[in-house]
This record gives C-alpha cells, structure tokens and sequence, in this order.
C-alpha cells in the first residue's frame, strides 16, 4: 500500500425503509429530472468522502427491499473513534447533511455493519509459474467509479487466450503472461490517481467537476473502441484482432492507444 497514494476507510451495510432520494432533496418538480434520482445509484459527495445507497428495490418488478449503503471517506481525516460503534459513526456523519440524515431517517440494519481500516492493498507480483491474481486479488483502491468489475472483465480477455493456448502447448511460463502482469498494475495505478484525484476535487465543486468531466470524456472512446474490434472480428471471423488490442502505447489508460 505504500506505493499507493489514496487513502479510505469503509463502512457499510444493508437496509430497509432507505426513503427514494427524489423525496427528500426537496427541490421544485421542475428542477427534478426527467428519470427519478432513485433509479439509479446514489453518490453524496463531501471533503474527503462519499456516501453510496444502492436501492434493489428500485424497479417495478424487484422482489427484494433491500438497499446497499456505505459510507467510505479518508482515514487520516477521519479517524476511527474509540467506543463508537459503526451504527453510530455513520450517523454523526449523515446528521452533518440534512437531505441525508432525511433519507435514512426510518432505515433499519438487516445485517451487521462491517467497518473496515484502509483499504487500499496491491501485490508486488500479479502473475507467476501456473497462478494468477485477478483484479481485488491483485489490488484494490475505493469503491468509488466501481473500476472492480471493468478491471476485472479486462483481465480476464487477456489472460483466458494466453491461458488456453498455454494448456494447448503446456507451457506456462511467466513471460507468456508478463502482459497480463503490466496491465494489472496499470489498472491499480491508474485507479489510484483518478480516485486519489477525485477525493481532493471533492471539497471544491469547480475542481470535482473538471476530473468527473476527464473521467466521463473518456467513457464513449472506450466503447467505441471495443465496437470497432467486434465490428472487425464480424467481418474476418479471426479472433486474432482482438489480440491487436493489446498493441498500445499506454496499457492501461482508458483509452490506451491515444496519449
């Protein structure tokens, strides 16, 4: 971890009687948006931190009332306090924001808090003779952007045809997987910068809305990416164009072929 320069504790939960948020930011049906808040995943930013609330019941066919809340925010900022249990830490702090300390006002726990130290971790090494660490095995950063799963997908499509090919052949040397090894790492730092970035912009919304702003740019050019290789496979039938992929300049980078 100390080659790692964010910092965050957790602490989360499930609940029931989450209230939707639409019903207590009060704002003028007019400012609402045309898709309610609720629909989606919740984000309350403040210094240093963030407030999630995942509603499973936010959809007219769930059978499930559960919502995922957490609360992740700097160690160093805010320490851990003795004989304070996590129940009650988490409601110090949404009693400081009052559309929040709204929506929780009728939650109840269905199961026990976790509060965690840190969290962020990495390895040394990712890859060896016939193993491999993947994604949270590998390193973990913040929840914030939810880079778990996108880092883990990406993983996975460079290291399965590398892993067939190295049964085929039964050669599972460490250089065959050295690539998989150099991305893996990007990801970590990569994710350390942009959250790292993120949790210093969050005290200061001109600043939070320039690193949101480089992160969302860079979410269409991905997309458009990978069409254009699917697009191509389409065409040739050869899945070697998705081993192309791989030949950039900077593994990695959201978009790893442009500077």
């Amino acid at each position: 971890p100390e080659a790692l320069k964010h910092h965050s504790r957790s602490l989360f939960t499930h609940m029931i009687n989450v209230k939707p948020t639409d019903e207590v930011l009060r704002m003028e049906p007019e400012d609402l948006p045309p898709i309610p808040w609720a629909e989606g995943t919740m984000h309350h930013i403040f210094e240093r931190g963030w407030i999630w609330s995942i509603p499973f019941n936010n959809e007219p066919r769930s059978k499930n009332p559960l919502v995922s809340v957490g609360l992740t925010f700097d160690e160093r900022l805010y320490p851990k306090q003795e004989g304070v249990t996590p129940e009650e830490e988490f409601r110090q702090h949404i009693a400081r924001f009052p559309a929040v300390e709204r929506m929780f006002a009728d939650a109840v726990t269905v199961r026990p808090w976790v509060s965690t130290g840190r969290l962020q971790y990495s390895s040394r090494e990712t890859v060896g003779h016939r193993w491999c660490l993947m994604s949270h095995a590998a390193g973990f950063l913040d929840p914030l952007y939810s880079r778990g799963l996108t880092n883990t997908t990406e993983i996975i499509n460079v290291f399965a045809w590398r892993l067939l090919d190295a049964l085929r052949e039964d050669d599972f040397s460490i250089e065959r997987f050295k690539y998989v090894d150099t991305l893996q790492k990007g990801l970590i730092k990569y994710n350390d910068d942009l959250v790292n970035a993120s949790f210093i912009s969050f005290s200061d919304y001109g600043l939070w809305n320039a690193v949101y702003r480089v992160w969302a740019a860079a979410e269409v050019p991905i997309n458009l990416r990978f069409d254009r290789y699917i697009e191509r496979y389409r065409k040739t039938g050869d899945d070697r164009v998705f081993q192309e992929m791989e030949d950039v300049e900077y593994p990695a980078l959201l978009v790893p072929d442009q500077p």
